[in-house]
């Protein structure tokens, strides 16, 4: 008989109702109306409004049907108990059903009934699976029977478990709370806890019209809930923070290093550490957009809900075209004075989208990270997926832009055409040609990314196409070529160090 079975079977008898330990102890009434915070890493902070009735001395209170993936060390309480005169003791989060072990060990001392395809066993469970050493499949339950003798069943033997007497297990997640009191009273107290399994994204869908200057866009949030416990009309908060934007856009983040078969992301300093330290590791939870939902919901326990965040008929909307055409050999060394270094190319040209978060463009409100699909709509009313990225978090006023893959019918190449020592060990030139093409039907422009990446000491000596510096060490050209059309651009840059 496997674990899971056994539990099972064992599940069976404890339908009979759980009685509290302790003769003081009562039961605290269930949550008057709770406000849950989902945030984008997993987890959410549950506020909940609970009556406490107490008497003067010590009571234990024992708050029923908590979340199975509750956080205990998380628990709180407000106002603070040196406040109300409730003053807390310990505290205790059990679940006897967590997990087959959980059970078992719960049930150490205690008569057991194990049937097996020979005879049934009856006595009291000494150990067990979860109790002896290294477990394992062939863990055995050992029972003591009435005459003193110990039995050794092997779990694939048994066909059927009982476990008689099972009123006082804890057949629900259960979170006690042992508190003394000045005085006998009555309190509306706020009880503060983190829940695992718990978690929110955005979904973003855009239609792009036949001339791609506008776009349907809409926009709308998938809630889950694998908490372990139902939440029932409950006001939602949904906030996206540093560390959870950079997780769904970890390959943005991507660095290649020398090692051809492994990537890691990208590396920080933090203010005080000497060392670097993997972005991921430091992305913080502050709050980067928050969204309270308007109406109270109800969320299950192993379901998913899907809300409608916004829906924009018309928005203006641009194509623009990269071309980005260095690729690196990743097991090149000293790189600076590699006559190589950055000669290799690929052919991709890169389509984005860029529109205005702006009132007067259909939005003006702040925008949460999350996956972007684009569409194209044809002139025959036909929609194509054109293209999937995620997107930041995208503030009131600011411009959005999403990477939508290649571009079809533009294709790019880079080749050098000249690489010469001015002064060894010194001064360098380069020069190099990039060639564009454009099959499509339509004029285009397209920006062309150059990176001046062996120095940051640098000169462009000669260009034939007007260029603008974008970044320390990076300049962009932007060519327009009709439709059908070709068109190359040429630059010399002179490194000195």
């Amino acid at each position: 008989m496997n674990y899971q079975k056994m539990l099972q079977v064992a599940c069976l008898g404890l339908l009979l109702p759980a009685m509290c330990r302790g003769v003081s102890s009562m039961d605290v009434p269930a949550s008057q109306g709770a406000a849950v915070t989902i945030y984008d890493t997993g987890f959410a902070l549950v506020r909940e409004r609970r009556q406490v009735s107490v008497m003067a001395g010590e009571n234990t209170l024992y708050f029923r049907d908590m979340p199975v993936r509750l956080k205990p060390l998380t628990v709180s309480f407000s106002p603070p108990a040196q406040v109300t005169g409730i003053v807390p003791v310990d505290e205790q989060f059990v679940y006897d059903l967590a997990t087959p072990e959980t059970f078992v060990r719960s049930r150490i001392g205690r008569p057991v009934e194990l049937q097996t395809s020979a005879s049934l066993i009856t006595g009291t469970l000494l150990a067990g699976p979860g109790t002896i050493g290294e477990d394992g499949p062939d863990t055995p339950f050992v029972v003591e029977q009435a005459d003193g003798k110990l039995v050794f069943v092997k779990q694939g033997d048994i066909q059927s478990a009982v476990f008689p007497g099972v009123e006082d297990a804890y057949i629900r997640p259960t979170f006690i709370w042992r508190v003394d009191a000045r005085e006998e009273t009555m309190q509306n107290m706020r009880m503060n806890y983190s829940v695992d399994g718990m978690r929110w994204e955005a979904a973003y869908e855009v239609v792009l019209s036949d001339d791609q200057t506008a776009a349907r866009l809409s926009c709308r949030f998938m809630l889950s809930n694998q908490s372990g416990c139902d939440f029932h009309d409950v006001q939602l908060r949904l906030v996206a923070t540093e560390k959870g934007v950079a997780d769904q856009a970890h390959w943005k983040e991507m660095d290649v290093m020398a090692d051809a078969r492994k990537t890691t992301a990208g590396l920080r300093y933090v203010y005080g550490n000497e060392n670097l330290t993997f972005a991921e590791w430091i992305g913080n939870l502050a709050p980067l957009f928050t969204h309270p939902l308007p109406t109270s919901m109800t969320l299950a326990d192993g379901a998913a809900k899907y809300v409608e965040f916004l829906t924009v008929d018309h928005v203006k909307v641009a194509r623009f075209f990269v071309y980005d055409g260095v690729k690196f050999d990743r097991f090149q060394r000293n790189r600076r004075n590699d006559w190589n270094y950055g000669t290799e190319t690929h052919h991709v040209v890169e389509s984005y989208l860029d529109f205005l978060n702006s009132a007067d463009n259909g939005l003006g409100m702040d925008l949460p990270p999350g996956v972007f699909r684009l569409y194209q709509q044809e002139v025959d009313g036909t929609i194509d997926l054109v293209g999937e990225d995620t997107i930041g978090v995208t503030l009131s006023g600011e411009a959005g832009d999403v990477r939508l893959g290649p571009a079809r019918g533009l294709r790019g190449e880079r080749e050098r055409t000249g690489y010469a020592e001015i002064i060894p060990l010194h001064e360098y030139e380069e020069s190099f040609e990039i060639r564009l093409e454009n099959d499509s039907s339509r004029d285009v422009e397209i920006r062309v990314v150059e990176h001046l990446y062996r120095w940051h000491d640098f000169e462009i000596v000669r260009a034939d196409t007007q260029y603008t510096q974008t970044g320390p060490q990076t300049i962009e050209f932007r060519p327009r070529l009709k439709a059908g059309g070709k068109r190359s651009v040429h630059y010399t840059v002179r490194y000195r160090w």
